[in-house]
């Protein structure tokens, strides 16, 4: 599951990505959704293309995010700012999707 790699790069995911530093492909798959949140898809497209959303998460952040004041007075994540540009750099760039009625035929019989 690629949820490893989503949102702040943390240890575990600093971790995977130096394991996957020295490999000359890298290819992500995910049967869901995957990201929860705007921020949650920097360590994955950067897993994918070092440096294309920046060169690190907080300049990433810094072009993205709008940040809103929040009732105990801190600055916590707000909206997406340039959401269509983020948008069309992911497409253009790092993201295959398929959808169910393109992959049906592929896919076994339900179970139940």
């Amino acid at each position: 599951s690629l949820r490893f790699a989503a949102g702040r790069p943390c240890l575990g995911t600093r971790a995977v990505l130096a394991l996957l530093e020295p490999v000359p492909r890298v290819l992500l798959l995910s049967g869901t959704p995957s990201a929860s949140t705007y921020l949650d898809v920097f360590a994955q497209a950067n897993l994918l293309c070092p440096g294309f959303l920046g060169s690190n998460w907080h300049e990433f952040s810094r072009c993205y995010d709008d940040p809103v004041l929040s009732a105990s007075g801190h600055l916590v994540s707000g909206r997406c700012r340039r959401g269509w540009q983020l948008a069309f750099l992911l497409r253009e760039a790092v993201m295959v999707r398929r959808r169910k009625a393109q992959v049906l035929a592929e896919l076994p019989p339900k179970r139940r």
